[in-house]
Order: structure tokens, then sequence, then C-alpha cells
């Protein structure tokens, strides 16, 4: 009952932040009309913060008085931050002949706070090959689909 304690104050404040920004060089080549070249490189940050404060007291002078600062006892105040960052480079990379042999590759250099310290960073490389076996003159049929 806060008219027997002179009044009952309660703050409560939750902030988060989050920004993430990604960038992005692409490139396309066609040769001899046989060929294609495609080429993506890029970089992504991330930061993601999270403060939550609260607190709550009693034993106000008059009513006036309402800043949680102005109590005489203060009884709670807890204060939490959670937050983590990451960031990367970024790569990808298309060859293509005649549509019916592709190679490609990636690679990602990537880091997070949320990795344990000694493992802060990480590459992470790929191959893909493709055979678009339905574009071979000798395998020209009906019954093989691209799904």
């Amino acid at each position: 009952d806060g008219y027997n304690v002179s009044g009952y104050g309660e703050v409560y404040s939750n902030w988060n932040s989050n920004i993430m920004t990604n960038q992005t060089l692409n490139f396309s080549k066609v040769f001899n009309t046989d060929h294609k070249v495609d080429a993506l490189a890029g970089f992504e940050y991330r930061t993601d913060r999270t403060n939550t404060t609260y607190g709550y007291g009693n034993g106000y002078p008059t009513p006036q008085f309402t800043n949680l600062g102005a109590a005489a006892t203060p009884l709670s105040a807890t204060e939490t931050f959670t937050g983590f960052k990451s960031s990367s480079l970024f790569a990808k990379a298309n060859y293509s002949y005649k549509g019916k042999y592709i190679i490609s590759g990636t690679i990602r250099y990537q880091g997070s706070s949320r990795f344990g310290s000694d493992k802060q960073f990480g590459f992470f490389p790929g191959v893909t090959a493709v055979w678009n076996m339905g574009d071979e003159d000798f395998l020209k049929a009906n019954w093989i689909s691209n799904l």
C-alpha cells in the first residue's frame, strides 16, 4: 500500500538497438556468347545491444516528488546488458559454358563475438558443379526436367 510507506515508485526501461549493413559489388560478363562469368563480393556488419534497467523504492517526501531518485528507501535496482557483434567478408564466382556446364565457388570469412575468444573468426569455403543434362543433344527428351 503506497500510502503507508509515503509513496511507492517504480521504473522500468528497455532499450534495444540493432544496426546491420551490407555492401556488395557485382560483376557479370559474357564472352563469345558461350562463356559467362558472374562474381559478387561483399561485406556485412551487425551489432545488437539491449540494456534493461529496473528499480523501485518508497518513502517520498511529498506526492510532487515522482523521480525514483527522490525515494528515501531504494528497495531494488537492477540493470542488465546483452549484445553481440558480427562481421564477414564474402565472395562468389560462377562460370558457365553454354548454360550446360556450371562451376561455382564461394568463400566467407565470418567473425562473431558469440564465438569463443580463441575461435572468433572462421573460414567457410564451398564449391559446386552443375551439368544440365537436359540441354545435351543426345538427351533431348521431354522426360528430363530441371525441377
